[in-house]
């Protein structure tokens, strides 16, 4: 039972962390950044202005890469553990009836 709880939690956790990235936000920032380059073009936002939003963009999505990197490898790190520990429950319910131990 505890087992099956376990790989529910598991499951559960995989899926929030998935889904939980700066990814969504990443391609947010993308969109923005798509309409502020054409309010440019269309001449509505000054060549200054853009230069430093662009600067700001730049910053944002170097930053933004390299926190989705870690997240990953956070990411992978817990699996790994997970699966360890799913491994450990599995061999301590093998042995968790024992009925004779042999010298």
């Amino acid at each position: 039972m505890r087992s099956t709880t376990l790989t529910a939690r598991t499951a559960n956790v995989r899926a929030v962390l998935r889904h939980f990235t700066p990814n969504k936000r990443q391609t947010g920032l993308d969109q923005l950044f798509i309409r502020i380059y054409e309010d440019n073009v269309a001449g509505k936002l000054f060549d200054e202005r853009f230069s430093l939003m662009n600067q700001s963009y730049m910053d944002g999505q170097t930053q933004l890469k390299a926190e989705i990197q870690t997240l990953q490898q956070d990411i992978e790190v817990q699996e790994r553990q997970i699966e360890n520990l799913e491994q450990f429950i599995q061999r301590v319910h093998k042995y968790e009836d024992l009925q004779k131990l042999t010298p």
